[in-house]
């Protein structure tokens, strides 16, 4: 056990010198009208296994369909996970098209209040949690825009981009939320579009990828949607061409970002305009690439972010050392 513990102090120098460092995974997937319907019944364990590899920390979920269908995600995926998560505490009402919701590790975080940003078209939903070891405290909200490609549909993702941009300001402003996450299906062709460019006023982009994304090949590798090239169970199809999915963080937040981390999940690069599916896959294994073929229209997303907390005792290093010896 010294020796075990001496070769993690050499790895992880950071701990010796009385500094420790926790990194979570926070993921966004639009998991397709997740309702009590067979349809959905036959996807729930694909869905499970993708977020079983994936091991998020705090998922941002998209088109849960009904309460019914939230509450059937609840009970047979977000606890019956290998690392359960627990969704932010809160009503919701019914608004066009899907709910969405938060889920996060109890262990890593709190939910200090549950955000709903109230919009006439759809609700945004959020939570405020603090992690546990930092105290950083954070907004995670999760968006599910309009599609569609008519100006009428940009006007209506615009209505929405500026109600999220007021409210990470305004929170930056009073200091009550240090830092924000938004993820979730932007629905979005171009990084010009004025939704989008709303949100860029207060969120950055952590890959920094702008373009006009809408079949174009050089984003191959960032595409969501579609993975699929036929269409079945209610999905889009078309294959691989859109970056509907993503993560945006506040700028303050550029220093927790683990480089490299920010993961189209699936997504090895090379099946622009194809089925994800479609062999050999790279990225994942054949039946991770099944499921998520058959899962949802949507890949996931996913990143890292390492919060620091500086230890003031030998209480504190036990728990850290016995964290390292997990992950060892």
């Amino acid at each position: 056990m010294k020796l075990i513990l001496w070769s993690l102090l050499v790895l992880f120098p950071a701990l010796a010198a009385g500094q420790s460092y926790d990194t979570v995974r926070v993921c966004t997937y639009n998991v397709l009208n997740f309702s009590s319907t067979e349809n959905t019944l036959d996807r729930i364990d694909e869905i499970r296994l993708i977020l079983n590899e994936i091991r998020p920390r705090v998922l941002m979920v998209q088109e849960l369909a009904s309460e019914e269908g939230k509450k059937l995600f609840e009970d047979s995926i977000a606890s019956r996970l290998n690392l359960p998560l627990t969704p932010v505490v809160g009503s919701f009402r019914v608004t066009q098209d899907s709910y969405v919701w938060v889920y996060y590790d109890a262990g890593t975080f709190e939910n200090i209040t549950t955000i709903t940003l109230e919009n006439d078209l759809r609700d945004q939903k959020g939570g405020h949690l603090r992690h546990l070891l930092s105290g950083d405290s954070l907004a995670f909200v999760t968006l599910h825009w309009k599609a569609g490609d008519t100006p009428d549909d940009e006007i209506l993702r615009a209505q929405t981009g500026r109600f999220i941009r007021n409210f990470v300001q305004i929170n930056n402003q009073i200091g009550e939320i240090t830092a924000t996450v938004v993820a979730g299906d932007m629905n979005v062709y171009t990084y010009e579009e004025p939704g989008y460019q709303f949100l860029l006023e207060e969120l950055i982009d952590p890959i920094n990828r702008s373009g006009a994304w809408h079949n174009n090949a050089d984003f191959a590798d960032v595409h969501t949607q579609s993975p699929r090239v036929r269409q079945f169970g209610g999905g889009v199809n078309g294959g691989m061409d859109d970056r509907f999915d993503q993560i945006l963080l506040s700028p303050t937040l550029t220093g927790f970002y683990l480089p490299g981390s920010y993961t189209t999940f699936g997504n090895d690069g090379n099946h622009f305009n194809d089925s994800i599916n479609a062999q050999p896959n790279t990225a994942v294994s054949p039946e991770l690439a099944q499921a998520l073929h058959d899962a949802s229209d949507h890949l996931p997303v996913y990143l890292d972010l390492v919060f620091e907390k500086k230890t003031t005792g030998v209480e504190d290093e036990e728990v850290w050392t016995e964290r390292l010896l997990d992950l060892w």
